[in-house]
């Protein structure tokens, strides 16, 4: 058998956007006042182009972004680790953010 070597698509940059949006609360099905809240747009690049967002972070999902820290964390860290992986890894990345989060708790 001969297996060629495939070159693998890479992440080559995480960045993390915050920014300011006016939503109103819900509490128990009921509309409360409306408030400002930091929303955050996180995004994947890779060395062919392709790129991924995902909104929000944390709480409601997409409702609630990342707090400072998390956003610190995943440009620090975190990032340094996605850097040259393959983006279809997804089930590995959401381990590894699993094993980070559970152990600061």
């Amino acid at each position: 058998m001969n297996y060629m070597s495939e070159e693998k698509m890479k992440i080559v940059d995480l960045q993390v956007i915050p920014f300011r949006v006016r939503r109103n609360t819900y509490h128990n099905g009921q509309i409360g006042p409306e408030v400002e809240v930091v929303q955050t747009l996180t995004k994947i690049i890779t060395d062919e182009g392709a790129e991924g967002y995902y909104l929000g972070g944390r709480g409601h999902g997409d409702q609630d972004g990342l707090l400072a820290d998390q956003r610190n964390a995943l440009r620090g860290h975190l990032r340094s680790m996605l850097i040259g992986q393959d983006p279809f890894d997804r089930e590995k990345f959401w381990h590894w953010f699993w094993v980070s989060t559970w152990m600061k708790t």
